[in-house]
């Protein structure tokens, strides 16, 4: 067993959720244990994550995960398991419970951070320890600050309003300060500009994580 290298919260709650002692939750109608608080049972991932913009020893954020069945993307993932994790400033996650999932089948996760677009990784079930993309970082785009999983005009306007703002200031937007200086300037709307026109894997979103999308 290994220990979370962050506290893992409950996503809102849906008909079939299960919420664990540690707070994980999870949306699959199977029985499950209940472990110990702060302790993974069973099968574990670990992850590791590049917001894009973010200084390299501060990615700390709260991070949506939702894992679905099948070897590829679909349109609309129908998520067996989802979470909304803390991710630690090194942006490394060890032992997310997959608790439930079959040894030997294939999943994706979707992963999605606050103003990031959603990408999803496929894996291969380990009974023990499953390393998401073989244990090489996954970089999350950013720049989708209204959380729709495309970044278009509306986020441009939003961070359009809040340009030259500092935290001091009534239009202060913490979301499109994107490389953490304290100033909302040309290198953060830069990230918008780059990423002008993509949206994310899973398509548009009508929620923003940590419920279904």
């Amino acid at each position: 067993e290994s220990k979370p290298a962050g506290p893992v919260t409950k996503t809102p709650p849906s008909p079939s959720s299960i919420s664990l002692d540690h707070g994980e939750s999870t949306n699959r109608d199977e029985k499950t244990s209940t472990p110990s608080a702060g302790v993974s049972f069973g099968p574990t991932m670990n992850l590791k994550l590049i917001l894009e913009g973010y200084p390299a020893q501060n990615q700390a954020e709260k991070i949506f995960i939702g894992i679905a069945g099948g070897a590829t993307q679909s349109a609309k993932p129908n998520y067996l398991l989802s979470f909304s994790i803390d991710l630690p400033s090194n942006g490394v996650f060890n032992g997310l419970s997959l608790a439930g999932l079959t040894d030997g089948n294939n999943y994706f996760a979707v992963i999605k951070g606050p103003a990031q677009l959603a990408t999803s990784s496929a894996f291969t079930m380990s009974q023990s320890v499953t390393s998401l993309n073989n244990g090489k970082p996954i970089q999350l785009l950013t720049g989708d600050l209204n959380e729709d999983n495309a970044i278009n005009s509306a986020d441009f306007a939003i961070i359009k309003s809040a340009f030259g703002a500092m935290p001091s200031s009534p239009n202060w937007n913490e979301n499109s300060d994107f490389n953490k200086d304290g100033i909302i300037n040309i290198i953060d709307v830069g990230f918008v500009l780059k990423n002008f026109g993509l949206v994310g894997q899973s398509g548009l979103w009508s929620s923003v994580p940590g419920g279904s999308p």
